[in-house]
């Protein structure tokens, strides 16, 4: 028998990473996202204020708890309640680095509150080919496709998998571009759907479907991390 050299840990997609995946997602009257990739699992918050010199909020990941901040390479920061129609001034942590925009600093406002509640309504799907999938984050854009309602497309919508690679967003919610009203749409307009880190590769459904799939492996090269020695024997013993 040949042994051979055996690989093991994760498989994993090449992604862009860091200050250029900073993403404003979940824009409404009284919160938002903020969502990032870093390059290795590390700490992630953003700090955020009313006033640009006095950043006197935190936000954490949306998995860490009150005690204590988890390592991920997918970030996701959700605010606490906000004021409707204010400006807000944020910087993002992600390890030992700031990203402040190059020096630019980012802010968002938030909508104005609209008089009626939004309808109440969500897609959901899962991811497949990954190893730890709720180490991702999938970036929504509702499109029109039928000249009827909004048109465009949508602000952008976020949501992070759960362990088993199950997601669910809220669409019935989502804004036009320019927060003036949520984006109307029919069961002929588009969800497209991206994973942050390879925008380029989207996956697009029509809003009839159910059970939506993503496939990990779809959108390009996956490298092996890590190798098991070569064993003398690995662990079988010869036959006398």
């Amino acid at each position: 028998m040949e042994w051979r050299n055996l690989t093991a840990g994760s498989s994993e997609t090449d992604l862009s990473s860091g200050e250029e995946t900073v993403m404003i997602t979940n824009l409404s009257d009284v919160t938002f996202s903020v969502v990032w990739i870093s390059s290795s699992k590390e700490e992630g918050y953003i700090k955020y204020g009313v006033n640009e010199t006095q950043l006197d909020k935190e936000g954490r990941d949306v998995r860490d708890s009150f005690t204590s901040k988890g390592s991920y390479k997918a970030h996701y920061i959700e605010t606490d309640r906000l004021e409707p129609d204010t400006t807000y001034f944020f910087e993002v942590y992600s390890g030992g680095r700031k990203y402040d925009n190059n020096g630019q600093g980012y802010m968002v406002k938030t909508f104005s509150t609209l008089p009626s509640p939004p309808p109440f309504e969500t897609r959901a799907g899962t991811i497949t080919n990954v190893t730890d999938p709720s180490d991702w984050i999938i970036v929504f854009t509702l499109i029109d496709d039928d000249q009827l309602g909004s048109s465009g497309s949508s602000n952008y919508i976020s949501s992070l998998p759960d362990s088993n690679g199950s997601w669910i967003v809220t669409i019935g919610d989502a804004r036009t571009t320019d927060g003036s009203s949520y984006f109307s749409f029919s069961t002929a307009d588009i969800l497209q759907a991206s994973f942050l880190g390879a925008v380029k590769k989207t996956f697009d459904f029509k809003l009839s479907e159910n059970d939506l799939e993503m496939d990990v492996s779809s959108i390009g090269r996956v490298s092996q991390d890590g190798k098991v020695a070569l064993l003398e024997n690995y662990g079988i013993i010869k036959e006398r």
